[in-house]
This record gives structure tokens, C-alpha cells and sequence, in this order.
């Protein structure tokens, strides 16, 4: 990829080194390149007002190093599914771009697809995006598991099909 490079690493929430599967996981990433001596700027992008303690939690583990910078954003779940499709809020941070810029990274990593959309319009030189678990397919197990627990779930049957075609539609742009 990019040695001793500039890269900005984007997620949706706090990641932290030891509470939550996706934050511990996205935390390990970021000291990994951290610890290969990446400069690094974070991008946290919550719903809701972030204890000092969580951002701390993020922040000094990895910023003793002098490589790592830390940016969090309020603002509204960016994508969220309605009856039949999908609110995308991909543009609710007009700032973001400007801030990325000024950075000047080699590259950018967006933790899931959410993410991606959001750095997607960016002319940046190399765009990665970790994809966990597929919303169209866990939306989808949780719709099929819901039928077997109430009979009466089947009447959403057409909203979670609906929303898993406009959910692959995200993950395929």
C-alpha cells in the first residue's frame, strides 16, 4: 500500500480498545497503523453527544505517538432504513471534505458502507473501505428469524425485501 503514509480512518462511532466487537476491532486497526508509522487522522462520526472519557479512550492510547489527530462529528445515523428504501444522509458534514484536504492523504479507509458513502464524492488518491457484516443480508436473517418467533412478521415480508435490494444497491456503488 503506502509506507509511512497520511491517512484518514473514518467510522461511524467511537472505536475503543476494549468495549464493543466493531470498536475494539476498528481500534486495532487504527493502532496497527499507527504503529507502522502512519500519521492519522480520525474521523468519529456519532448521534450523540461522546463522553470525554470514550474520546479519551480513543485518542491517548494511539496520540502518545504524535502520529494520530482526532475529529468527531455529531450529526444523524447516515444510513437508515425506511418502509421501502433507505434514508442516505452521505452529505449532512458539507466541512468534511475541506477537513480531509487539508490533511492531504495518501489515502482514506472507511469502516463500512456508511463511511464509504460519505468519502465517496472525494477526489482522494486511494479510498479503502472495510466491509463487515452485509446489512442486506443481517437485515434480511433478522427478518427470517422474527417469522419464526410471531407468525404475524410475515406481513413486513415486503418491506425486508425491499430494503435488501435498495441495501445491495448501497453496497454495489
Amino acid at each position: 500500500m503506502i509506507s509511512n503514509g497520511r491517512v484518514v480512518v473514518i467510522t461511524e462511532g467511537i472505536p475503543h480498545p476494549t468495549k464493543g466487537a466493531s470498536a475494539v476491532l476498528f481500534f486495532q486497526y487504527v493502532r496497527a497503523l499507527v504503529e507502522a508509522g502512519h500519521d492519522i487522522l480520525a474521523i468519529a462520526i456519532t448521534t450523540h453527544d461522546v463522553e470525554a472519557v470514550s474520546l479519551s479512550e480513543y485518542r491517548d492510547p494511539l496520540a502518545s505517538a504524535g502520529r494520530f489527530q482526532l475529529v468527531c462529528l455529531k450529526g444523524e445515523r447516515t444510513l437508515v432504513p425506511e418502509r421501502f428504501g433507505l434514508i442516505k444522509r452521505f452529505d449532512q458534514f458539507p466541512s468534511l471534505s475541506r477537513t480531509v484536504e487539508e490533511f492531504d492523504p495518501q489515502a482514506v479507509l472507511a469502516f463500512d458502507v456508511a463511511m464509504a458513502g460519505v468519502v465517496a464524492p472525494m477526489q482522494l488518491p486511494l479510498k479503502l473501505v472495510w466491509l463487515g457484516d452485509l446489512q442486506f443480508e443481517s437485515n434480511w436473517y433478522n427478518y427470517r428469524y422474527s417469522m419464526r418467533e410471531d407468525w404475524k412478521a410475515y406481513r413486513w415480508l415486503p418491506y425486508a425485501w425491499f430494503q435488501g435490494l435498495q441495501w445491495k444497491k448501497v453496497y454495489k456503488h
